[in-house]
């Protein structure tokens, strides 16, 4: 019979920091080993065929680390600036920031930034809407990951150095430095708004993703005292009937003159 002895971790002196158990450390890095490969689906990867087919986790992947592991995310910065690529050219480029926070119900939390460029969406009829959403995207798969994950690169910030340089040979977004205003696309009312991320649409983010029903055509946010799932141009017609199924579940209702579901806040 094999005798087997408990791992004594040496005092912490002085208010040093140890290592947890290794054994209980090995079984939780096997549980996310498990949910990786039991959880996520074909659907929650992307496959980076420029270094070796490696499979990245894609947003739908972290949204479900964060649906089981009950995270919150929280945005605590956003900041939006135009830079001149190169300087002295005349040629302007929108950059977006994030700085989200993932927060563990221990406590716990990890902070990580995203930025994305109108450049890397050049060509796009919602060049704004798309930019912002990718930064959005990659600061959020970033905490997550950071908190979870080991702080493993996501798909969506490997996919965007593959489109383009983001801040370097960057090519012509928009003419006449100062001027930004006036090279924006316009965008639905709606759509304007830059709603900051709380509880209330995440967890509705977190329901549509965990049921497989992508918010790439989406935009969640609160207003008034209602969550709305705005869709935008691109959004596939055949899917209507999918997700005005699923969002009856938490009471969301179909306002065809806005284009969008309302949910109530309590949903």
């Amino acid at each position: 019979m094999t005798e087997t002895r408990e791992i004594i971790l040496p005092e912490q002196a002085n208010g040093a920091v140890v290592p947890i158990n290794v054994d209980s450390l090995v079984a939780m890095v096997d549980a996310f080993d498990k949910f990786k490969s039991k959880v996520l689906k074909d659907d929650d990867f992307w496959v980076d065929t420029r270094n070796d087919n490696k499979r990245r986790v894609k947003k739908s992947g972290w949204l479900k680390y964060a649906l089981a592991c009950n995270l919150n995310l929280e945005k605590v910065e956003e900041r939006e600036i135009d830079k001149e690529m190169p300087p002295g050219s005349g040629d302007w480029v929108t950059i977006f920031h994030f700085d989200y926070r993932a927060i563990a119900q221990s406590g716990r939390f990890a902070e990580a930034s995203g930025s994305a460029s109108t450049a890397e969406r050049e060509g796009s009829d919602k060049m704004i809407h798309d930019t912002r959403s990718l930064a959005q995207t990659r600061a959020t798969n970033r905490a997550i990951s950071n908190l979870v994950g080991g702080g493993e690169v996501s798909a969506e910030e490997m996919q965007g150095s593959s489109r383009r340089q983001v801040e370097s040979n960057q090519k012509t977004v928009k003419k006449t430095p100062k001027t930004k205003k006036q090279a924006k696309p316009e965008v639905k009312p709606e759509l304007k708004l830059k709603p900051e991320v709380k509880d209330d649409e995440a967890r509705v983010t977190t329901f549509l993703e965990a049921n497989g029903l992508s918010t790439d055509h989406c935009m969640v946010y609160k207003y008034k005292d209602v969550i709305r799932i705005a869709i935008d141009d691109d959004f596939p017609p055949e899917k209507f009937e999918e997700y005005n199924e699923a969002l009856k579940l938490i009471k969301a209702k179909w306002l065809k003159v806005d284009n969008c579901w309302e949910s109530p806040i309590d949903g």
